[in-house]
């Protein structure tokens, strides 16, 4: 029995081994993503980043051309050094950028990009500066970013609002007490990069309405269009809390406003993921529109034979019809929502996923090609995408959030779902999921958060299905609504009853004494092992339970 166990943790080695030979891809973005963080943590000079990457590449071409296997490995050294070259040309300032203002009293020009919170009379929205006023002079040197702007005035302002304001642009200041949280993760999230205070209802002016693009125009409409008709349509004595509900689930909480007790209640749940415009409804949405496409291939499927080769049954037609669907309507989705940044991501991953599916289930590229479909390489080349064009993307706490999540999923889901399999289908998926992605993201939220959600849990197995056929209806309402209101009200005589056990999920869970946790996170060596362990048991526990599993199979026949 020992000689079986050394052989069987040889063979889980070698495994890994060769799963992540099998994946250079992945391998390259990862060492890219190393790159950039050595290039953020130890201020890579952009000479030498520049250096390194030329040298490195004319090594690379040297040993291509003498066949040499040292080239693989120098490709890897490269994307690092790539990564930090790429991080050291984004940090380059311009002329106008929100950070290169000091902390003195200016006047600024901008847009409000964000429905406005009120209370009292108080008001915050987001703001993307155009121009810094010089009122002596009359010069408008261009600005550039976005900050969240506080100000006292009692004159409603709206989005699309051209403003101007004097105050003190600043950054979030790191917390220094204990117990408190910095906002300075959160802000970066939001796609924000200062604060601003306006003290005096003096120093703010509304100049008017703003000059926006189609895109922007068409979108506020289309939004403002939603929010009238789940409002109208919307039945019960809460029709404007409802109908503001489902429109976060469908569009965003930023779109359509939530009372704050409700988002807090959501927040301390763990659930509030699914009113934020992000991967969640990404998913959703993936899902809902390929599912027919999936129905009608395994119907054709049993009817007559389909393309075979070596890598098992490709799927035909239909499949193309559904991921074209859902490439239009991701990016339709991106440019009507108020997602930012997070939607931005989203959409990119969706992309790349349908993309590959497509190519992946055209048989003459596929039989070709030998194209195989990997989950790890399809969310590198997503992740590629994403830190090229941004490489500090990969300090945003959404970014991290997003990819530890789907790692999550592609890693553990298959494990677990081979353990509940006594469990009905759907049940199992839906367990392995939830499970697998509060599990991937607790450091994260614990390092920038200094809180973890234990209820988050149960709260989202409930929450998330829900969520899910809120989502399909959610668009049906908007789409019935426009031709006719009570069409509409009539799906949401079912949405109703749904929202209102989601609002009650919520608020159960998050009153528990448990429901948050602190965590004080200040090393990342807790995380790092963190990792290690999640990646390390479930693959040791996976192997002994296939061995058993195949041990009790083979002791009949014996």
């Amino acid at each position: 029995m020992k000689r079986s166990a050394t052989a069987d943790d040889a063979g889980l080695v070698r495994s890994a081994v060769e799963q992540i030979r099998g994946r250079p891809l992945a391998c390259a973005v990862a060492l890219f993503a190393l790159g950039i963080w050595a290039g953020a943590k130890y201020d890579l000079p952009l000479a030498w980043a520049f250096g390194a990457v030329a040298i490195g590449a004319l090594f690379f071409i040297a040993l291509l051309m003498r066949g040499s296997r040292g080239a693989a490995i120098l490709i890897l050294i490269l994307a690092a050094f790539a990564g930090g070259f790429a991080y050291s040309v984004s940090q380059i300032k311009r002329a106008g950028d929100i950070c290169t203002f000091d902390r003195t009293a200016r006047t600024f020009e901008g847009v409000v990009v964000g429905e406005p919170h009120h209370w009292g009379d108080r008001q915050a929205m987001p703001v993307d500066l155009r121009a810094c006023v010089n009122p002596a002079t009359g010069e408008r040197p261009a600005a550039r970013g976005r900050l969240w702007l506080t100000c006292v005035s009692r004159q409603p302002l709206e989005r699309g609002d051209l403003v101007r304001f004097t105050a003190v642009i600043a950054t979030a200041r790191e917390a220094t007490n204990p117990g408190e949280v910095t906002r300075g993760p959160a802000l970066q999230a939001a796609g924000l990069s200062a604060l601003a205070y306006v003290g005096d209802e003096r120093l703010l002016q509304r100049l008017g309405r703003a000059r926006l693009g189609p895109v922007e125009r068409a979108g506020i409409a289309f939004r403002e269009h939603v929010s009238r008709i789940m409002r109208e349509s919307m039945p019960g004595p809460y029709p404007e809390v409802l109908g503001a509900l489902l429109g976060s689930i469908v569009f965003g909480a930023k779109a359509h406003p939530l009372p704050p007790e409700i988002m807090d209640a959501f927040r301390r749940a763990g659930v509030v993921h699914v009113l934020v415009v992000s991967g969640t409804q990404i998913s959703l949405l993936f899902g809902i529109v390929y599912a027919p496409g999936a129905i009608a291939l395994y119907l054709r499927r049993r009817r007559r034979d389909a393309w075979a080769g070596d890598r098992g049954w490709v799927a035909p037609v239909p499949a193309h019809a559904s991921l074209g669907l859902v490439l239009a309507l991701i990016a339709l989705y991106a440019l009507f929502t108020e997602g930012g940044r997070p939607v931005a991501r989203a959409a990119i991953m969706g992309g790349v996923v349908a993309l590959g599916l497509m190519l992946r289930q055209t048989p003459r590229i596929a039989d070709h090609h030998a194209l195989e479909f990997d989950r790890y390489t399809i969310l590198a080349v997503a992740a590629l995408a994403l830190l090229v064009a941004r490489p500090e993307a990969l300090f945003d706490i959404g970014l991290q959030l997003s990819l530890a999540a789907v790692l999550g999923i592609v890693y553990l889901a298959p494990k677990l779902m081979r353990w509940l399999h006594a469990l009905p289908g759907w049940l199992a998926v839906t367990i392995s999921a939830t499970v697998s992605a509060q599990l991937a993201v607790l450091p994260v939220m614990a390092w920038h958060f200094r809180y973890v959600s234990p209820v988050g849990f149960a709260a989202n197995l409930v929450v998330i299905p829900m969520a899910g056929l809120l989502l399909a209806t959610g668009i049906a309402v908007c789409l019935l609504g426009s031709v006719s209101v009570p069409l509409a009200t009539l799906v949401n005589y079912v949405n109703a009853p749904l929202l209102l056990a989601a609002v009650r999920v919520a608020y159960v869970m998050s009153r528990l004494p448990w429901a948050t946790v602190r965590a004080e996170v200040m090393s990342p060596w807790p995380v790092l092992a963190y990792y290690g362990a999640l990646v390390v048991l479930p693959a040791v526990v996976d192997r002994w339970w296939r061995r058993r599993r195949r041990a009790q199979e083979e002791a009949p026949l014996a």
